[in-house]
């Protein structure tokens, strides 16, 4: 006779099948987003609160958002990924045109691979200081026409 419950020879001696649990059921098969949304106001990903899941993205939109969202060279195994927006120190008359500069570059790539098409890049700048960046552009896997706003990060019109 075997040391648990099966016989020498049969199972592995001294090891017992791990019993099925009551009630249980099996694991749900799930496939995994192809990307998933980054909410530029938190620094995280974002939950869809009625399933628990993280929120999926087109992974082009993904692309669109790390470009602007990601402070230009901050990636060391990536340090073309980004925009240099906080190399803006002060306000002055050329901001708008400097940010509309740096949006523009750190999307030239994804525009290159015809991946995207720029619409529209507009600059508010504010009397107190600082500016905020809304990029509107043409998926060209979806056909959709997103706004990305910064520096909160979020996308309308998806």
């Amino acid at each position: 006779m075997g040391a648990g419950a099966f016989p020498a020879g049969v199972g592995p001696a001294g090891a017992d099948p791990l019993p099925v649990p009551f009630g249980a059921t099996p694991p749900r098969n799930r496939t995994p987003p192809a990307a998933l949304l980054f909410d530029g106001a938190s620094q995280d990903f974002l939950l869809d609160p009625a399933t628990g899941l993280y929120r999926e993205i087109n992974p082009v939109d993904q692309q669109v958002a790390l470009a602007l969202l990601v402070n230009l060279g901050s990636i060391t195994s990536a340090p073309e990924v980004g925009a240099p927006f906080r190399s803006i120190l002060r306000i002055t008359p050329s901001t708008k045109t400097e940010a509309t500069r740096m949006a523009q570059d750190a999307l030239a790539d994804l525009v290159q691979q015809q991946l995207i098409q720029v619409v529209t890049v507009e600059v508010d700048v504010y009397f107190e200081g600082g500016f905020a960046v809304a990029v509107q552009y043409r998926n060209l896997v979806t056909q959709q026409t997103p706004t990305f706003s910064l520096p909160q990060g979020s996308f309308t019109g998806m």
